[in-house]
């Protein structure tokens, strides 16, 4: 029998979506904060806007008023179910998190959800300041998505290999955020980014590879994909668990059209 594992949960199906028409695919996953719980994703993914330019991304200029998410339910553990989630107040305006001093300069955005009865919510924990795990620039990693807005079996993600390209731990351009080497493709835009070791070994730095007492798996969330610094490369962006954290911290609703 296969045995699936946390990670495949976690990753969440979602459809940008304005007055009932599908803009969009994406990806997006559960972080809790301060006793309020987030559907975290990219802001270009909820502004339905490019973060560079500010252009609408759908060719018709539309932009989402609302978000469908493919959750998954507590019981029968795996079952999916769908759930229409508002971007926007009756005012048209934005009720979704944006980084509270450089807005769009940094891709990720946390959306408050409204429903989850049901719904497991095993999210990914933003202190990994104690994680034992140390990467460097050629670590394997995954982004663990929804390319194309498709699935596996019982719409498990797909997880796509990665490489580190910089440390994490340093700015990339004076930005939150790494860069990973990956094919990635359109809807995985939002996918967390994990370290993720099946047979327990990790490295812990100064070359230094060690075998896990605590267990067979080890992981270490890395952050939010926010997609490819260039069509013609595959070097991504990857936004650190400090980005997102000021993002919600700063609690600071989007000002995004």
């Amino acid at each position: 029998m296969t045995e699936i594992v946390v990670e495949d949960l976690r990753s969440l199906l979602v459809t940008p979506m304005a007055n009932g028409e599908d803009l969009s695919s994406a990806t997006g996953f559960v972080v809790w904060f301060e006793g309020t719980t987030y559907l975290v994703t990219n802001w270009h993914v909820l502004a339905g806007r490019h973060s560079g330019t500010g252009a609408p991304l759908h060719s018709s200029g539309a932009t989402p008023d609302a978000l469908r998410i493919q959750h998954v339910l507590r019981t029968p553990l795996a079952t999916r179910t769908e759930v229409v989630e508002p971007c926007r107040d009756e005012d048209g305006v934005a009720i979704w998190l944006e980084h509270p001093t450089l807005g769009r300069q940094v891709d990720v955005a946390g959306l408050p959800l409204t429903t989850t009865d049901r719904m497991l919510l095993d999210g990914y924990s933003l202190e990994v300041e104690d994680s034992p795990v140390h990467v460097v620039p050629g670590e394997r990693l995954n982004v663990i998505g929804f390319p194309f807005g498709i699935s596996s079996a019982q719409g498990l993600p797909v997880w796509t290999t990665a490489f580190a390209a910089t440390y994490p731990d340093l700015p990339f351009q004076e930005s939150p955020c790494f860069l990973i080497d990956a094919r990635t493709r359109e809807g995985q835009s939002g996918s967390p980014v994990i370290f993720h070791s099946s047979s327990g070994i990790y490295p812990a730095g100064r070359g230094q590879n060690v075998l896990t007492a605590s267990g067979p798996t080890v992981t270490r969330f890395m952050g939010v994909y926010s997609g490819r610094v260039n069509p013609d490369s595959d070097l991504g962006r990857v936004w650190t668990p400090e980005a997102i954290k000021d993002v919600l911290a700063g609690a600071k609703t989007s000002s995004a059209l």
